[in-house]
This record gives structure tokens, sequence and C-alpha cells, in this order.
């Protein structure tokens, strides 16, 4: 069987001309930096839950009783919520967001660089 072009032209099928490449030996390219942290709200609202459900559990006899939710262990076991919807073009405008989040309470912020194919 024989394969021509859209003017008729005999297409060689034997060498790797017509393949596509994969990608793969592309290098990622940076899309951005988010500023991501912990809200006070959010440990506010684990540690109330935590503790209602140390009070059921006492209530109903169950030992041992879940332990006080502590900063770290809400840092560890949640996602960090964005500052920003959109990530900032420049990291020192990340930094800068991630200052004022600390000064307004929240807990731990940081900067994290957006590369094609990340998660966030």
């Amino acid at each position: 069987m024989k394969f021509v072009n859209i003017n008729g032209q005999p297409l060689d099928l034997t060498s790797g001309a017509g393949k596509k490449s994969s990608g793969s030996g592309r290098d990622a390219y940076h899309k951005g930096w988010l500023a991501v942290g912990w809200t006070q709200a959010g440990l506010d609202r684990a540690t109330a839950t935590r503790e209602r459900e140390r009070k059921e559990a006492e209530a109903a006899g169950k030992y041992p009783l879940p332990q006080p939710m502590t900063v770290e262990e809400y840092t560890r076991t949640t996602k960090p919520t964005k500052l920003r919807p959109k990530p900032y073009e420049i990291q020192d405008a990340a930094e800068t967001a991630c200052k004022l989040a600390e000064k307004y309470g929240w807990i731990n912020p940081h900067t994290v660089a957006v590369t094609k194919g990340s998660a966030t």
C-alpha cells in the first residue's frame, strides 16, 4: 500500500521524518510563583473538630483519646492555601505577599515555583 500527501506525491514511510516527537526531551518552562500558607481560621476549625472528637470519644469510653491538634500536625496533614489564585510573575512579589500574610496571622507562608506539569 502506498501513501501520498495532499499534492499526490508518494510518502517515504521508512524514514523517521514523519514521526512526532514525544516531547519528553523538552525542558519544563516556568509559569510563575505561588504564595501559599495555612490560615489561622483553618487551624482554629481543625482544633475545634479535634476537641469535639475527644469529647465524643471520652463520652463513648473509647481510649486512647485523640491528641490535641498542634500547629505542626495541622501543617503536615493539610494542604496549604493559595494567597492568590493566579501565580505571581516575579518571585519578589510572591515573597512580599508571604511577608504580608505572616504579618496578618498566616502560618508558615512560603513561595512555590509553578512549572509546566506541576500539580498546582
